[in-house]
């Protein structure tokens, strides 16, 4: 557990340099260009060039160690590997350069601020409260032996359908399976539901829903009357729900990631 810690407290230490070392190597890279077409220096441009392929790699490994993957920051290396297979001349090639460097730290501020949540930026995990709380707390036994991976899952499935990235969240909880059957029912609820809302599709005749045995893990009860477009939303509802739950009740650090999106949370219980 200290070994984890440490760990974990040096990986912290790390984040800062790293984060710095992506203008660094990408500016630099362009000012070495200049230096080479300044002084008339004949040296390949692709020397220069491994400066924005080194910050794209940075930028990339930053992106991959959050819960949350930046599919932008993830793709980075591949445009400068492109650059670096084919370099244009000097000139060109430093106004390529500088401009890349440009997106790269604009990409590494939009990455900051939207995916990465450190623990220290964030409010504690004390801010449930209501109706909320009473159904996080009820279904914690429940999901007892819930795998940190399916919590990071469902973490990462709320949080984007949260945002109203729709097509995102599809594709995260499609195909879940988990070891908790109404929980593996929910992931399916919402890639379905989120698969409709991103192509603005209506609601079909019949759609995924819970089973009667899963009754004690919802959050929402369908009044029995209720027409059936009510229902439809209250399944994702519940479906939501039972995933925020899964992730606030997991064994990681996903309380953290879940704070910027409470509110949704608190929305979709209060007003069933």
């Amino acid at each position: 557990m200290n070994e984890t810690k440490s760990l974990e407290k040096h990986g912290d230490n790390i984040t800062p340099w790293m984060e710095l070392a992506v203008p660094l190597f990408s500016f630099g890279g362009a000012a070495l260009a200049i230096i080479f077409w300044k002084f008339n220096i004949l040296l390949d441009i692709r020397i220069s060039l491994l400066g924005c392929v080194i910050a794209s790699c940075i930028l990339a490994y930053l992106a991959w160690n959050q819960p949350r993957k930046d599919i932008v920051a993830l793709s980075t290396p591949i445009y400068s590997l492109v650059f670096l297979a084919s370099p244009p001349d000097i000139l060109p090639a430093i106004i390529l350069e500088l401009l890349y460097a440009v997106s790269l730290t604009i990409l590494l501020v939009r990455f900051k601020h939207r995916y990465s949540t450190r623990e220290s930026h964030v409010a504690r995990d004390d801010t449930l409260a209501g109706s909320l709380k009473t159904y996080v707390e009820r279904t914690r036994d429940m999901l007892t032996g819930t795998l940190p991976d399916t919590a990071d899952l469902a973490t990462d499935v709320f949080i984007k359908f949260a945002e109203g990235e729709y097509r995102e969240a599809a594709l995260s909880a499609k195909a879940v399976t988990t070891n908790n059957a109404a929980l593996t029912r929910a992931f399916s609820i919402v890639a379905e539901q989120a698969t409709l809302l991103d192509q603005s599709l209506p609601r079909p005749s019949t759609y995924g829903t819970f089973l009667p045995g899963d009754s004690d893990f919802l959050a929402i009860s369908p009044p029995p009357d209720a027409a059936d477009d009510n229902n439809f939303d209250i399944t994702l509802d519940n479906a939501l729900l039972l995933l925020f739950s899964a992730a606030w009740n997991g064994p990681g650090k996903d309380r953290v990631y879940l704070q910027p999106v409470l509110s949704f949370a608190h929305r979709l219980i209060e007003s069933d």
